[in-house]
Protein backbone atom coordinates (compact mmCIF):
# COMPACT_ATOMS: atom_id res chain seq x y z
CA UNK A 1 0.00 0.00 0.00
CA UNK A 2 1.42 3.33 -0.92
CA UNK A 3 -1.35 5.68 -0.30
CA UNK A 4 -4.47 4.53 1.19
CA UNK A 5 -6.32 7.26 -0.05
CA UNK A 6 -4.78 7.37 -3.77
CA UNK A 7 -3.37 3.93 -4.33
CA UNK A 8 -3.95 0.40 -2.99
CA UNK A 9 -1.53 -2.09 -4.22
CA UNK A 10 -1.18 -5.76 -3.90
CA UNK A 11 1.24 -7.51 -2.47
CA UNK A 12 3.06 -8.50 -5.31
CA UNK A 13 3.19 -5.32 -6.83
CA UNK A 14 5.40 -2.42 -5.94
CA UNK A 15 6.40 0.94 -8.06
CA UNK A 16 9.76 0.72 -9.68
CA UNK A 17 9.32 4.63 -11.54
CA UNK A 18 7.20 7.27 -11.19
CA UNK A 19 7.27 10.38 -12.96
CA UNK A 20 8.06 13.67 -11.60
CA UNK A 21 5.48 15.77 -9.85
CA UNK A 22 6.93 18.83 -11.27
CA UNK A 23 4.61 18.57 -14.76
CA UNK A 24 2.25 16.53 -15.95
CA UNK A 25 3.76 13.36 -17.96
CA UNK A 26 1.44 10.83 -20.22
CA UNK A 27 2.06 7.77 -22.39
CA UNK A 28 -1.01 7.76 -24.37
CA UNK A 29 -2.89 4.10 -25.77
CA UNK A 30 -2.46 0.98 -24.51
CA UNK A 31 -1.23 -1.15 -28.07
CA UNK A 32 2.20 -0.10 -27.47
CA UNK A 33 5.05 -0.35 -25.16
CA UNK A 34 6.75 3.22 -23.92
CA UNK A 35 9.88 1.38 -23.07
CA UNK A 36 12.58 0.30 -25.44
CA UNK A 37 13.77 -3.16 -26.14
CA UNK A 38 16.78 -2.58 -23.12
CA UNK A 39 14.52 -1.64 -20.26
CA UNK A 40 16.16 1.65 -19.50
CA UNK A 41 14.36 4.35 -21.15
CA UNK A 42 10.94 5.53 -20.71
CA UNK A 43 8.60 7.28 -23.41
CA UNK A 44 5.95 10.40 -22.49
CA UNK A 45 4.85 13.32 -22.92
CA UNK A 46 4.85 16.28 -21.05
CA UNK A 47 2.81 18.89 -20.51
CA UNK A 48 2.14 22.43 -18.36
CA UNK A 49 -1.26 22.22 -17.87
CA UNK A 50 -4.17 19.43 -16.71
CA UNK A 51 -7.31 19.55 -15.79
CA UNK A 52 -8.93 20.63 -19.03
CA UNK A 53 -9.48 20.32 -22.68
CA UNK A 54 -6.61 20.88 -25.21
CA UNK A 55 -6.47 23.78 -27.37
CA UNK A 56 -5.01 24.67 -30.73
CA UNK A 57 -2.48 27.07 -28.97
CA UNK A 58 -1.21 23.80 -26.82
CA UNK A 59 2.01 21.91 -27.50
CA UNK A 60 3.69 19.09 -25.73
CA UNK A 61 7.27 18.36 -25.38
CA UNK A 62 7.98 14.39 -26.39
CA UNK A 63 10.96 13.00 -24.85
CA UNK A 64 12.19 9.95 -22.84
CA UNK A 65 13.50 9.15 -18.61
CA UNK A 66 16.35 7.12 -18.26
CA UNK A 67 15.56 5.13 -15.91
CA UNK A 68 18.64 3.84 -14.80
CA UNK A 69 19.42 7.66 -13.67
CA UNK A 70 15.97 8.85 -13.75
CA UNK A 71 17.11 11.98 -15.88
CA UNK A 72 14.86 13.25 -18.67
CA UNK A 73 15.69 13.45 -22.26
CA UNK A 74 13.47 15.97 -24.26
CA UNK A 75 13.22 14.65 -28.62
CA UNK A 76 10.89 17.49 -29.70
CA UNK A 77 7.11 19.29 -29.16
CA UNK A 78 4.34 18.97 -30.75
CA UNK A 79 0.73 20.34 -31.60
CA UNK A 80 -0.62 16.98 -32.55
CA UNK A 81 -1.69 15.57 -29.54
CA UNK A 82 -4.78 14.76 -27.31
CA UNK A 83 -4.89 13.36 -24.01
CA UNK A 84 -5.83 9.54 -24.76
CA UNK A 85 -3.66 8.52 -27.60
CA UNK A 86 -1.00 11.43 -27.07
CA UNK A 87 0.89 12.14 -30.36
CA UNK A 88 1.13 8.77 -31.15
CA UNK A 89 4.82 8.25 -29.65
CA UNK A 90 6.29 5.19 -30.35
CA UNK A 91 9.75 3.13 -30.58
CA UNK A 92 10.08 2.54 -34.18
CA UNK A 93 10.92 -1.70 -35.22
CA UNK A 94 12.40 -3.56 -35.87
CA UNK A 95 14.99 -2.45 -33.15
CA UNK A 96 12.36 -0.89 -31.27
CA UNK A 97 15.27 0.29 -29.70
CA UNK A 98 16.78 3.79 -31.75
CA UNK A 99 14.49 5.55 -33.47
CA UNK A 100 11.22 7.09 -31.84
CA UNK A 101 8.05 8.17 -34.18
CA UNK A 102 5.37 10.58 -33.00
CA UNK A 103 3.17 13.05 -35.14
CA UNK A 104 3.16 16.55 -34.99
CA UNK A 105 1.68 19.96 -37.12
CA UNK A 106 2.90 21.93 -40.07
CA UNK A 107 1.06 24.66 -40.68
CA UNK A 108 -2.53 23.59 -42.42
CA UNK A 109 -1.29 19.44 -42.19
CA UNK A 110 -0.04 16.73 -39.86
CA UNK A 111 3.04 15.48 -40.57
CA UNK A 112 4.68 12.57 -38.48
CA UNK A 113 8.84 12.91 -37.15
CA UNK A 114 11.30 9.99 -36.56
CA UNK A 115 13.87 10.94 -34.10
CA UNK A 116 17.02 9.00 -33.70
CA UNK A 117 17.43 8.40 -29.71
CA UNK A 118 21.30 9.03 -29.89
CA UNK A 119 21.96 11.55 -32.27
CA UNK A 120 18.90 13.69 -31.92
CA UNK A 121 18.73 13.89 -36.03
CA UNK A 122 15.00 14.57 -37.28
CA UNK A 123 13.37 13.30 -40.27
CA UNK A 124 10.08 14.50 -41.18
CA UNK A 125 7.03 12.80 -43.10
CA UNK A 126 4.63 14.11 -44.49
CA UNK A 127 1.67 12.72 -43.29
CA UNK A 128 0.25 11.81 -39.59
CA UNK A 129 0.85 7.35 -38.69
CA UNK A 130 -1.35 5.78 -36.55
CA UNK A 131 -0.45 2.08 -36.30
CA UNK A 132 3.30 1.02 -37.40
CA UNK A 133 3.96 -2.33 -38.64
CA UNK A 134 6.46 -4.24 -36.62
CA UNK A 135 9.02 -4.00 -39.11
CA UNK A 136 9.38 0.11 -38.73
CA UNK A 137 9.24 0.43 -42.74
CA UNK A 138 5.61 1.25 -43.21
CA UNK A 139 2.62 2.35 -41.17
CA UNK A 140 -1.24 2.93 -41.19
CA UNK A 141 -2.58 6.77 -41.53
CA UNK A 142 -6.15 7.99 -41.05
CA UNK A 143 -7.23 10.97 -42.02
CA UNK A 144 -7.34 12.89 -38.61
CA UNK A 145 -8.47 16.29 -40.18
CA UNK A 146 -12.01 14.20 -40.61
CA UNK A 147 -11.57 12.79 -36.89
CA UNK A 148 -12.07 16.72 -35.87
CA UNK A 149 -15.80 15.93 -36.74
CA UNK A 150 -16.55 12.60 -35.42
CA UNK A 151 -16.83 11.14 -32.39
CA UNK A 152 -12.86 10.07 -32.41
CA UNK A 153 -9.75 10.92 -30.77
CA UNK A 154 -8.18 13.90 -32.90
CA UNK A 155 -6.32 16.96 -33.14
CA UNK A 156 -7.28 20.25 -31.99
CA UNK A 157 -4.64 21.75 -34.49
CA UNK A 158 -6.81 21.75 -37.36
CA UNK A 159 -10.73 22.54 -37.98
CA UNK A 160 -10.79 21.88 -41.55
CA UNK A 161 -14.80 22.45 -42.35
CA UNK A 162 -14.20 20.64 -45.86
CA UNK A 163 -13.74 17.04 -43.92
CA UNK A 164 -17.72 17.91 -42.02
CA UNK A 165 -19.45 15.34 -44.44
CA UNK A 166 -20.82 11.92 -43.60
CA UNK A 167 -18.82 10.67 -45.64
CA UNK A 168 -15.70 12.02 -47.21
CA UNK A 169 -14.53 10.25 -50.82
CA UNK A 170 -10.67 11.15 -49.55
CA UNK A 171 -11.17 9.43 -46.06
CA UNK A 172 -9.58 5.94 -45.86
CA UNK A 173 -6.92 3.86 -44.32
CA UNK A 174 -3.78 4.99 -45.64
CA UNK A 175 -0.19 3.08 -46.02
CA UNK A 176 2.88 5.23 -45.70
CA UNK A 177 6.12 4.16 -46.51
CA UNK A 178 8.65 5.43 -43.87
CA UNK A 179 11.22 5.55 -45.87
CA UNK A 180 10.21 7.86 -48.65
CA UNK A 181 7.14 8.95 -47.26
CA UNK A 182 4.67 8.29 -49.83
CA UNK A 183 1.22 6.83 -49.32
CA UNK A 184 -1.19 5.60 -50.99
CA UNK A 185 -5.06 4.64 -50.19
CA UNK A 186 -5.78 1.06 -48.30
CA UNK A 187 -9.10 1.14 -47.88
CA UNK A 188 -11.60 3.74 -48.37
CA UNK A 189 -14.37 4.70 -45.70
CA UNK A 190 -16.92 4.82 -48.51
CA UNK A 191 -16.03 0.80 -49.35
CA UNK A 192 -16.38 -0.10 -45.73
CA UNK A 193 -19.64 1.56 -45.45
CA UNK A 194 -20.72 -0.09 -48.56
CA UNK A 195 -19.53 -3.73 -47.48
CA UNK A 196 -22.77 -5.80 -46.01
CA UNK A 197 -24.40 -2.23 -45.03
CA UNK A 198 -27.53 -2.18 -42.86
CA UNK A 199 -30.43 0.32 -43.11
CA UNK A 200 -29.10 1.89 -40.32
CA UNK A 201 -26.14 3.19 -41.54
CA UNK A 202 -28.13 5.26 -44.19
CA UNK A 203 -27.60 8.85 -43.97
CA UNK A 204 -24.79 8.35 -40.63
CA UNK A 205 -21.54 9.99 -40.39
CA UNK A 206 -18.87 7.07 -41.18
CA UNK A 207 -15.40 6.91 -40.07
CA UNK A 208 -12.31 4.55 -39.20
CA UNK A 209 -10.33 4.21 -35.91
CA UNK A 210 -8.35 1.84 -33.32
CA UNK A 211 -6.13 0.40 -36.13
CA UNK A 212 -3.64 -2.27 -34.39
CA UNK A 213 -1.59 -4.63 -36.30
CA UNK A 214 -1.37 -8.37 -35.02
CA UNK A 215 2.74 -9.35 -33.71
CA UNK A 216 3.70 -10.30 -37.34
CA UNK A 217 2.31 -7.62 -38.63
CA UNK A 218 0.45 -10.02 -41.52
CA UNK A 219 -3.55 -8.75 -40.54
CA UNK A 220 -4.47 -5.75 -38.90
CA UNK A 221 -8.08 -5.37 -37.16
CA UNK A 222 -10.22 -1.81 -37.34
CA UNK A 223 -13.30 -0.29 -36.27
CA UNK A 224 -15.77 1.11 -38.29
CA UNK A 225 -17.71 3.20 -36.63
CA UNK A 226 -21.25 5.41 -37.57
CA UNK A 227 -24.18 7.83 -36.19
CA UNK A 228 -24.61 10.73 -34.86
CA UNK A 229 -22.74 12.52 -31.86
CA UNK A 230 -22.66 9.77 -28.67
CA UNK A 231 -25.38 8.17 -30.74
CA UNK A 232 -22.90 5.35 -32.91
CA UNK A 233 -22.56 1.88 -33.58
CA UNK A 234 -19.35 -0.36 -34.14
CA UNK A 235 -18.52 -2.80 -36.17
CA UNK A 236 -15.24 -4.73 -35.98
CA UNK A 237 -12.75 -5.66 -39.34
CA UNK A 238 -9.63 -7.23 -39.76
CA UNK A 239 -7.60 -7.60 -43.10
CA UNK A 240 -4.55 -8.66 -44.56
CA UNK A 241 -1.55 -5.87 -44.85
CA UNK A 242 -2.74 -4.97 -48.40
CA UNK A 243 -6.63 -4.63 -47.55
CA UNK A 244 -7.95 -7.88 -48.84
CA UNK A 245 -9.33 -10.50 -47.34
CA UNK A 246 -12.07 -8.16 -45.27
CA UNK A 247 -13.29 -10.34 -42.29
CA UNK A 248 -16.21 -8.51 -40.32
CA UNK A 249 -17.00 -10.14 -36.81
CA UNK A 250 -20.48 -11.03 -37.33
CA UNK A 251 -23.25 -9.59 -33.92
CA UNK A 252 -22.79 -5.83 -34.43
CA UNK A 253 -26.69 -5.46 -34.54
CA UNK A 254 -26.36 -6.95 -31.26
CA UNK A 255 -23.62 -5.95 -29.59
CA UNK A 256 -21.47 -2.82 -29.16
CA UNK A 257 -17.83 -3.59 -29.46
CA UNK A 258 -15.23 -1.02 -28.16
CA UNK A 259 -11.09 -2.70 -27.57
CA UNK A 260 -9.31 -5.05 -29.15
CA UNK A 261 -6.14 -6.78 -28.10
CA UNK A 262 -4.47 -9.13 -30.34
CA UNK A 263 -3.34 -12.60 -28.44
CA UNK A 264 -1.01 -14.21 -31.28
CA UNK A 265 -1.19 -13.73 -35.04
CA UNK A 266 -4.81 -15.04 -35.61
CA UNK A 267 -6.32 -14.92 -32.29
CA UNK A 268 -7.53 -11.93 -30.55
CA UNK A 269 -10.26 -10.09 -27.71
CA UNK A 270 -12.95 -7.53 -28.40
CA UNK A 271 -14.98 -5.98 -25.49
CA UNK A 272 -18.60 -6.94 -26.35
CA UNK A 273 -21.57 -5.96 -24.56
CA UNK A 274 -25.24 -6.96 -25.35
CA UNK A 275 -27.79 -5.45 -23.53
CA UNK A 276 -30.31 -8.61 -22.12
CA UNK A 277 -34.68 -8.52 -23.07
CA UNK A 278 -35.02 -6.85 -19.52
CA UNK A 279 -32.51 -3.77 -20.08
CA UNK A 280 -35.10 -2.93 -23.49
CA UNK A 281 -37.97 -3.25 -21.87
CA UNK A 282 -36.64 -0.75 -18.69
CA UNK A 283 -35.45 1.18 -21.31
CA UNK A 284 -38.72 1.31 -22.81
CA UNK A 285 -40.43 2.59 -19.92
CA UNK A 286 -38.13 5.02 -19.04
CA UNK A 287 -38.92 6.81 -22.53
CA UNK A 288 -42.53 6.35 -22.31
CA UNK A 289 -45.66 7.51 -20.87
CA UNK A 290 -46.72 4.43 -19.02
CA UNK A 291 -48.06 4.00 -16.02
CA UNK A 292 -45.94 1.26 -14.96
CA UNK A 293 -42.96 3.98 -15.74
CA UNK A 294 -42.45 5.38 -12.28
CA UNK A 295 -42.58 2.17 -10.57
CA UNK A 296 -39.96 0.50 -12.73
CA UNK A 297 -37.27 3.20 -11.81
CA UNK A 298 -38.07 3.34 -8.27
CA UNK A 299 -37.88 -1.12 -8.08
CA UNK A 300 -34.32 -0.69 -10.16
CA UNK A 301 -32.76 2.23 -8.45
CA UNK A 302 -33.76 0.03 -4.93
CA UNK A 303 -31.96 -2.93 -6.56
CA UNK A 304 -28.97 -0.82 -7.43
CA UNK A 305 -28.64 0.27 -3.88
CA UNK A 306 -29.64 -3.24 -1.93
CA UNK A 307 -27.92 -5.66 -4.80
CA UNK A 308 -23.82 -6.22 -5.58
CA UNK A 309 -23.46 -4.30 -8.05
CA UNK A 310 -21.78 -7.27 -10.18
CA UNK A 311 -25.12 -8.98 -10.52
CA UNK A 312 -27.34 -6.07 -10.83
CA UNK A 313 -25.38 -5.50 -14.23
CA UNK A 314 -25.09 -9.08 -15.05
CA UNK A 315 -28.84 -9.06 -15.04
CA UNK A 316 -29.62 -6.43 -17.53
CA UNK A 317 -26.53 -6.99 -19.66
CA UNK A 318 -24.35 -9.52 -20.91
CA UNK A 319 -20.92 -8.36 -21.16
CA UNK A 320 -17.01 -9.53 -21.23
CA UNK A 321 -13.76 -9.86 -23.62
CA UNK A 322 -14.91 -12.14 -26.36
CA UNK A 323 -12.20 -14.29 -27.51
CA UNK A 324 -11.99 -14.72 -31.39
CA UNK A 325 -10.62 -17.00 -33.96
CA UNK A 326 -9.48 -14.34 -36.63
CA UNK A 327 -12.10 -14.81 -39.84
CA UNK A 328 -13.86 -17.34 -37.95
CA UNK A 329 -15.84 -16.43 -35.08
CA UNK A 330 -16.20 -16.19 -31.09
CA UNK A 331 -14.82 -19.06 -29.07
CA UNK A 332 -15.92 -18.22 -26.17
CA UNK A 333 -16.36 -15.10 -23.83
CA UNK A 334 -14.32 -14.21 -20.67
CA UNK A 335 -16.25 -12.74 -17.73
CA UNK A 336 -13.68 -14.26 -14.84
CA UNK A 337 -13.99 -11.49 -12.13
CA UNK A 338 -14.11 -7.82 -13.30
CA UNK A 339 -13.75 -9.08 -16.80
CA UNK A 340 -17.29 -8.23 -17.95
CA UNK A 341 -16.37 -4.47 -17.19
CA UNK A 342 -14.79 -2.52 -20.61
CA UNK A 343 -11.43 -1.50 -20.52
CA UNK A 344 -8.45 -1.94 -22.31
CA UNK A 345 -6.65 -5.36 -23.10
CA UNK A 346 -3.14 -6.35 -24.69
CA UNK A 347 -1.13 -9.65 -23.95
CA UNK A 348 1.93 -11.45 -22.74
CA UNK A 349 4.51 -12.48 -25.62
CA UNK A 350 3.20 -16.17 -24.91
CA UNK A 351 -0.24 -15.33 -25.17
CA UNK A 352 -0.76 -16.33 -21.59
CA UNK A 353 -1.55 -13.50 -19.55
CA UNK A 354 -4.23 -10.44 -20.52
CA UNK A 355 -3.47 -7.36 -19.17
CA UNK A 356 -6.38 -4.86 -18.34
CA UNK A 357 -8.13 -2.02 -16.81
CA UNK A 358 -11.28 -0.57 -16.00
CA UNK A 359 -13.38 2.14 -15.74
CA UNK A 360 -13.93 4.76 -13.11
CA UNK A 361 -16.27 3.18 -10.21
CA UNK A 362 -18.65 4.70 -7.81
CA UNK A 363 -15.76 5.10 -5.68
CA UNK A 364 -13.43 7.02 -8.54
CA UNK A 365 -11.21 4.39 -8.55
CA UNK A 366 -9.65 2.32 -11.18
CA UNK A 367 -8.84 -1.36 -11.22
CA UNK A 368 -5.50 -2.86 -12.74
CA UNK A 369 -6.13 -6.39 -13.47
CA UNK A 370 -4.14 -9.37 -14.93
CA UNK A 371 -5.83 -12.31 -16.55
CA UNK A 372 -3.93 -15.86 -16.31
CA UNK A 373 -5.80 -17.72 -19.37
CA UNK A 374 -4.25 -20.64 -18.63
CA UNK A 375 -5.84 -20.82 -14.68
CA UNK A 376 -8.69 -19.00 -15.76
CA UNK A 377 -7.55 -16.41 -12.72
CA UNK A 378 -7.89 -12.95 -12.62
CA UNK A 379 -5.47 -10.97 -10.40
CA UNK A 380 -6.07 -7.46 -8.70
CA UNK A 381 -2.89 -5.54 -9.25
CA UNK A 382 -4.01 -2.32 -7.71
CA UNK A 383 -6.53 0.53 -7.43
CA UNK A 384 -5.89 3.91 -8.51
CA UNK A 385 -7.78 7.13 -7.49
CA UNK A 386 -8.95 9.12 -10.82
CA UNK A 387 -10.34 12.43 -10.15
CA UNK A 388 -11.07 12.67 -14.21
CA UNK A 389 -13.89 10.88 -15.17
CA UNK A 390 -16.11 11.23 -18.18
CA UNK A 391 -14.44 14.34 -19.94
CA UNK A 392 -12.17 14.50 -22.48
CA UNK A 393 -8.92 14.74 -19.97
CA UNK A 394 -9.99 11.62 -18.23
CA UNK A 395 -7.06 9.45 -17.56
CA UNK A 396 -7.90 5.92 -18.29
CA UNK A 397 -4.91 3.22 -16.92
CA UNK A 398 -4.20 1.96 -20.27
CA UNK A 399 -2.03 -0.48 -19.50
CA UNK A 400 1.27 -1.67 -21.10
CA UNK A 401 3.32 -4.70 -20.82
CA UNK A 402 7.71 -4.00 -20.88
CA UNK A 403 9.00 -5.31 -23.99
CA UNK A 404 10.51 -8.30 -21.77
CA UNK A 405 6.33 -8.48 -20.59
CA UNK A 406 8.40 -8.48 -16.91
CA UNK A 407 6.79 -4.87 -15.85
CA UNK A 408 3.45 -2.77 -16.20
CA UNK A 409 3.95 0.79 -17.43
CA UNK A 410 0.27 3.08 -16.66
CA UNK A 411 -1.30 6.51 -17.00
CA UNK A 412 -2.64 7.40 -13.86
CA UNK A 413 -3.97 10.60 -12.52
CA UNK A 414 -4.37 9.54 -8.51
CA UNK A 415 -1.91 12.99 -7.36
CA UNK A 416 -4.52 15.18 -9.43
CA UNK A 417 -2.19 15.40 -12.48
CA UNK A 418 -1.01 12.95 -15.02
CA UNK A 419 1.66 10.63 -14.08
CA UNK A 420 3.28 7.17 -15.71
CA UNK A 421 3.53 4.73 -13.28
CA UNK A 422 6.27 1.53 -13.67
CA UNK A 423 4.97 -1.20 -11.66
CA UNK A 424 7.35 -4.45 -10.77
CA UNK A 425 5.26 -7.56 -10.37
CA UNK A 426 6.91 -10.10 -8.49
CA UNK A 427 5.50 -13.48 -10.14
CA UNK A 428 5.87 -11.86 -13.69
CA UNK A 429 9.41 -11.19 -13.05
CA UNK A 430 10.70 -14.82 -12.23
CA UNK A 431 12.24 -16.40 -15.57
CA UNK A 432 10.21 -19.32 -16.27
CA UNK A 433 12.16 -22.76 -17.29
CA UNK A 434 11.74 -23.20 -21.29
CA UNK A 435 10.02 -26.80 -21.03
CA UNK A 436 7.47 -25.15 -18.48
CA UNK A 437 6.53 -22.07 -20.85
CA UNK A 438 6.14 -24.28 -23.55
CA UNK A 439 3.66 -26.76 -21.94
CA UNK A 440 1.70 -24.33 -20.72
CA UNK A 441 1.67 -22.23 -24.25
CA UNK A 442 0.71 -26.12 -25.27
CA UNK A 443 -2.40 -26.57 -22.61
CA UNK A 444 -3.59 -22.59 -23.40
CA UNK A 445 -3.65 -23.69 -27.20
CA UNK A 446 -5.60 -27.64 -26.17
CA UNK A 447 -8.45 -25.08 -24.08
CA UNK A 448 -8.69 -23.05 -27.09
CA UNK A 449 -9.36 -25.43 -28.99
CA UNK A 450 -11.84 -27.10 -27.22
CA UNK A 451 -13.60 -24.56 -26.61
CA UNK A 452 -13.93 -23.70 -30.24
CA UNK A 453 -15.41 -27.06 -30.86
CA UNK A 454 -17.88 -26.86 -28.10
CA UNK A 455 -19.10 -23.27 -29.31
CA UNK A 456 -19.16 -24.60 -33.20
CA UNK A 457 -21.26 -27.23 -31.81
CA UNK A 458 -23.63 -25.04 -30.07
CA UNK A 459 -24.03 -22.45 -32.86
CA UNK A 460 -22.51 -19.47 -30.91
CA UNK A 461 -20.14 -17.54 -33.60
CA UNK A 462 -21.66 -14.42 -32.59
Amino acid sequence: MIDEFTIVLAPFARVAFATPSTNSHFFGYFNQSPVNADGHYLLAHCVGFDGREITAADHATVGFFDLRDNTWREMGKTRAFNWQQGAMLQWLGPDFQSQVIFNDQEGDHFVARIVDAVSGNVRTLPHAIYAVHPSGRRALGVRFERHYFCRAYHYEGLRDERWNVPVHPDDGILDIDLETGAARMLLRTADIAGFEPSPAMAGSAHWLEHLVWNPSGSRFGFLHRYGTGANYSTRLFTSDGEGGNLYCLPGHAEYSYTHMGWRDDSTFVIYALRQRQLAGIYTGLQESTHPLKALAVHIYRTLRKLVPRRITVQCIIESGYALVQDRVGRQRLLTTGELWRDGHPSWSRDGRFMLTDTYADDQNQRRLLIYDAVRDKLHEVGRFLSPFNACGYRCDLHPRFSRDDRQIVIDTAHTGRHQMLVLDIAWLTRPHPTMTCVLLNLRRRLMDTLAWGISRGANCTR
